[in-house]
Formats: C-alpha cells, structure tokens, sequence
C-alpha cells in the first residue's frame, strides 16, 4: 500500500496547511518564493472564477444582498 502524504494540521499551522493545498493541487507556481506572493496557474484562475459566479448566482437566488467591508492590514 503507498503512503499517503499528509496534510499539516490546519488547526497549529494554516499557512502551512494552505501552501501544502495549493503545491499538492498544483494551482500555482511556486517556483519564486516570494513570501505572500502566489503565482496561480492559468486555469486555476478560471476556476477560481467559475466558483465565484456560481456562488454568487446562487446567493442571489436565494436573495442574499452584496456587503462590502473594509480590510486593514497591520
């Protein structure tokens, strides 16, 4: 039986768990290393952008209302 790659524990390193996801999936280049920065792969933008319209298509159904808020970063 093959070992199977194990995850980080999302709970003790999330960024981690997250860079994993996305190396695993292979939805970005990573090559660089920029710390922050995340090169994604072509067609994962345009998945990424089919999620988001079904979401929000499905959202409006339901007859959810758009909310902007504002994000500080410290």
């Amino acid at each position: 039986m093959a070992e199977q790659n194990r995850l980080p524990d999302i709970n003790k390193n999330p960024s981690e768990w997250y860079t994993e996801i996305i190396k695993e999936a292979e939805l970005a280049d990573i090559r660089y290393g920029v710390k922050g920065c995340i090169v994604f792969q072509n067609w994962s933008v345009e998945a990424m952008e089919r999620m988001y319209y079904y979401i929000e298509k499905d959202l409006k159904k339901r007859g959810a209302q758009e909310f902007f808020h504002a994000n500080i970063d410290s």
